[in-house]
């Protein structure tokens, strides 16, 4: 085999290597949302059953991706993100800007030993502590 073929033979391994890989990565993204929409559902059954409206469901579940987004996108932009005191803390360039957009999440509730902001972060970053 010359050079050349052998050259385009990887080429072509390679291209499937990669398609394989994407289309592996697209199955693992259809079965996390799946996941998410499942947990979603029994979230929701849970609350139902517990006594809460759909209205209110649906506003828990709104202030939860509220919750989300805000954090993910602190941790995302800042340069360090930790809890202190049971509040989210963050530091960086742009901290004031995210403190703003954490703020509503942010405030620690009498008998509570964290903020929803803290929950989230914990539980999005594996942190138990």
């Amino acid at each position: 085999m010359t050079t050349t073929a052998q050259s385009a033979e990887s080429a072509e391994s390679q291209s499937r290597r990669d398609l394989l890989a994407q289309q592996i990565e697209e199955v693992k993204a259809v079965e996390r949302r799946e996941a998410e929409l499942d947990a979603a559902d029994s979230r929701r059954q849970r609350l139902l059953a517990q006594g809460y409206s759909d209205e209110d469901v649906d506003a828990i579940e709104a202030i939860r991706r509220g919750a989300e987004f805000a954090v993910l996108t602190a941790m995302a932009q800042c340069k360090r993100v930790w809890i202190e005191g049971g509040i989210l803390r963050v530091e960086g360039s742009q901290a004031e800007k995210h403190e703003s957009s954490l703020k509503y999440f942010n405030a620690l509730h009498q008998g509570h030993p964290r903020t929803v902001a803290a929950v989230v972060f914990a539980r999005l970053s594996g942190d138990q502590a």
